[in-house]
């Protein structure tokens, strides 16, 4: 697989859901109804990094269980449409589909969930055994704790690709215990990293001693999400902490998933500690999606960055346009236009010169065919003789040539 960006596959070794999501309107009250909205989306932390890796342009490979189900065909329709290959995974067919059930509250945050994922202990070594060939290739491997223990001992021991582990959540991170020592990025919440790691984080140098006791245990690169207090980054003789941007809380479900995908894609890229934390909590990405899913079928949507955090949008969006001078190798490198001067009014203009350039290219199509098909018509009724072919051939095409001139005059 390949894309625009040049950059090499990567493969997502997890789970994938059909998530039922409950949001109350008010607070919520035990053991009640509770008035709010109910929706139907897909989900899982193996598919939902896949997505979003996807949406950075980062070819992805999705190695999961599904059942014969009617859920099965969501999901496989869901991946068509956004580029996600499933064409190594798993089918069950007297299996269920992964079904993930969760409340959330008024505040957006979720309250309570359940998880039907028995058809995750289908995805066994000898699968991944049986997938070795891809996986060998992959430029990255991510493994979300979903799957069985000896499955990601398996994974560990023997995947040649760099390897980006997800704990999930506290009791799955369990799992991981003991299986630390090839593992290239490691991104546990506070209470993950404590059980990993053996040590209560109360403050800063507890902060420090967890993520050293990480990277002891054959970790290359740590981060660390401190909820809001941001993002703690840590490899061997580097640490950095990246505040969280300022944003208004909605649903917090999926928010680690989409910050994995954004330190799988600095990797890919080639981006250091620094750039890849802030790359993974750029808040910018989400607006950037909000946006898109708002314009309409025949608008494009352009975004300006310069920083490294802007990097990730600047894929994402239709357009992605940076400062040549003052702008990151990261940004600039993600782009597909780059202003030199850092002179954003040069937008303007190049949008004046495109469109210049569209009338001609228009003029020209419109003045050929119709010149052809009247050569055409008068010629097979023997109002015309070869001559006028030939203007019709060589002539139209001098015109055009010299219409398109036009073209290189443009007055600002």
């Amino acid at each position: 697989m390949s894309n625009e960006k040049n950059l090499p596959y990567a493969v997502v070794c997890g789970g994938v859901n059909i998530d039922i999501g409950a949001h109350s309107f008010a607070p919520l009250r035990a053991k009640d109804s509770n008035p709010g909205k109910v929706e139907l989306s897909l989900g899982g932390v193996g598919r939902n990094i896949a997505h979003n890796m996807r949406l950075l342009g980062v070819p992805t490979y999705l190695l999961t269980a599904v059942g014969g189900d009617s859920r099965a065909s969501q999901v496989e329709e869901s991946c068509k449409e956004l580029g996600i290959d499933l064409s190594h995974a798993l089918r069950v067919p007297d299996g269920r589909t992964s079904t993930y059930v969760f409340v959330g509250d008024s505040d957006g945050d979720m309250a309570v969930a359940v998880a039907d994922m028995e058809i995750c202990e289908k995805l066994t070594p000898d699968y991944f055994a049986s997938q070795k060939e891809l996986l060998d290739g992959a430029a990255a491997v991510v493994v979300d704790a979903n799957l069985p223990r000896e499955s990601i001992a398996y994974l560990v021991e023997h995947c040649a690709a760099p390897l980006f582990v997800d704990p999930v959540s506290t009791v799955k991170a369990e799992k991981l215990q003991g299986l630390l020592s090839h593992v290239h990025t490691l991104k546990p919440n506070r209470i993950e990293a404590e059980l990993l790691s053996g040590v209560k984080i109360t403050d800063n140098a507890t902060l420090h001693q967890a993520a050293q006791a990480l990277l002891d245990q054959g970790v290359q690169r740590v981060f660390l999400s401190l909820g809001g207090d941001g993002v703690f980054a840590a490899q061997q003789g580097e640490t950095h902490l990246e505040p969280i941007c300022k944003a208004e809380m909605r649903n917090a479900t999926g928010a680690g998933d989409a910050m994995m995908a954004s330190l799988v894609w600095s990797f890919l890229a080639g981006r250091n500690l620094a750039e890849s934390c802030a790359a993974g909590t750029a808040e910018k990405v989400a607006e950037v999606e909000k946006l898109i899913s708002e314009k309409g079928e025949k608008e494009k949507l352009a975004f300006v960055g310069d920083g490294i955090n802007d990097a990730p949008v600047l894929s994402r969006a239709d357009i992605g346009i940076a400062m040549g001078g003052l702008g990151s190798d990261a940004a600039i490198e993600a782009a597909d236009v780059v202003l030199m001067d850092d002179d954003p009014a040069k937008i303007a203009t190049a949008m004046k010169i495109s469109r210049k350039t569209l009338r001609i290219v228009h003029q020209n199509i419109v003045f050929a065919l119709v010149v052809k098909f009247a050569c055409l018509g008068f010629g097979a009724i023997g109002f015309l003789n070869m001559w006028w072919a030939i203007f019709s051939d060589v002539g139209v095409m001098i015109l055009a040539v010299l219409n398109a001139t036009r073209a290189l005059k443009f007055k600002e």
